[in-house]
């Protein structure tokens, strides 16, 4: 088993996160407990699906952390992009007595998978060893699995079978809530539904439009109408396409140099952001065939950002540039 792959730094290493009792994220939270703290080791499976940045991650890292340090050490994590790499190096009919055998593994953004038939196929093999070993297993994505495109039956079949969790949008309450506790580290104005843009229904999503108030509180003098806080796709693809020194017809050509994969996750990031869009309308905008490229693109950019600050920072840059012009076209 890969070394790499056992107590990841990913979660060991993560800053505890303040998490809120949200009742929307409630039955995802107590299917991860109910897997992975109740009744490890019992082969249970649970498929936590939410839309990107409605907490998965963050629910399942504050999961781990519930572990002791010696369980936490039978963790098995993995995003699903990493998956066709390292397969083949796990054991094989060694695998039931392996000391090095985890107890629980965690599958992230299962959308992500590459070759989603085949490598479905030799993933759901690998659930029903793990289950029939007692590992349990977990899976998030950010739909569930039957609508993701050209996924193993297989794979589909052995997730339906188990547990399914979803992760419904923010009520007004909730948002409220989250705007409350975020007030203790950001300057920010009374909550109103008024500053609070219609597209906007993760805890993801809410936290940058809070951070966009926190870095401009000359707008809380004037709050936009949710109807008025739409950022075209053109703005966004111009103004990265400038941050980043490409032409704007590259990034939006579809290309798959090097280059320009960095540039268009970001463009594509603040689009599912900023917008209220579809993903296919997103992807069609940029040039690429398939709405499961945004989500790769995304999931990439999100990958690197713990362990790149310039990326963060000219990530934020780029968010406040953007609020920033709708105020400009708004005052």
């Amino acid at each position: 088993m890969p070394d790499a792959w056992l107590n990841p730094t990913r979660t060991s290493s993560a800053a505890p996160e303040k998490l809120l009792a949200l009742p929307e994220q409630e039955f995802a939270g107590w299917a991860l407990h109910r897997c992975a703290v109740a009744n490890l080791g019992t082969g249970l499976a649970v498929t936590i699906h939410g839309e990107p940045g409605s907490g998965k991650s963050a629910l399942v890292r504050n999961m781990l952390r519930q572990l002791s340090p010696e369980r936490r050490r039978k963790v098995l994590l993995f995003s699903a992009t990493q998956w066709t790499n390292h397969a083949d190096d796990l054991p094989g009919d060694e695998f039931a007595m392996d000391p090095q055998k985890p107890s629980l593994v965690i599958c992230e953004d299962l959308a992500t998978l590459p070759e989603p038939k085949s490598e479905g196929d030799r993933l759901a093999a690998w659930i029903d060893r793990w289950r029939a070993n007692g590992v349990s297993f977990i899976a998030t994505t950010d739909r569930l699995p039957s609508e993701i495109p050209d996924l193993s039956r297989r794979l589909i079949n052995r997730l339906q079978g188990g547990l399914l969790a979803g992760i419904r949008p923010l009520s007004g309450a909730s948002q409220q809530q989250l705007w409350q506790s975020w007030s203790t580290e950001l300057t920010l104005p009374a909550f109103s539904p008024d500053r609070v843009p219609a597209a906007v229904a993760t805890v993801g999503q809410l936290r940058t439009w809070a951070t966009s108030w926190h870095s401009q509180p000359e707008r809380n003098q004037t709050p936009l109408r949710s109807d008025e806080l739409d950022v075209s796709l053109e703005t966004i693809a111009q103004l990265v396409a400038v941050e980043c020194g490409i032409p704007l017809d590259l990034l939006l050509a579809g290309g798959r140099s090097q280059q320009l994969r960095i540039p268009r996750g970001i463009a594509m990031l603040l689009a599912r952001e900023l917008t209220p869009l579809a993903l296919t309308t997103i992807s069609r905008y940029f040039g690429c065939r398939s709405h499961t490229t945004v989500v790769r693109s995304c999931a990439r950019v999100e990958q690197l950002m713990p362990n790149d600050p310039p990326l963060r920072q000219q990530l934020q840059s780029l968010r406040t540039r953007l609020c920033q012009t709708l105020s400009a076209d708004c005052g």
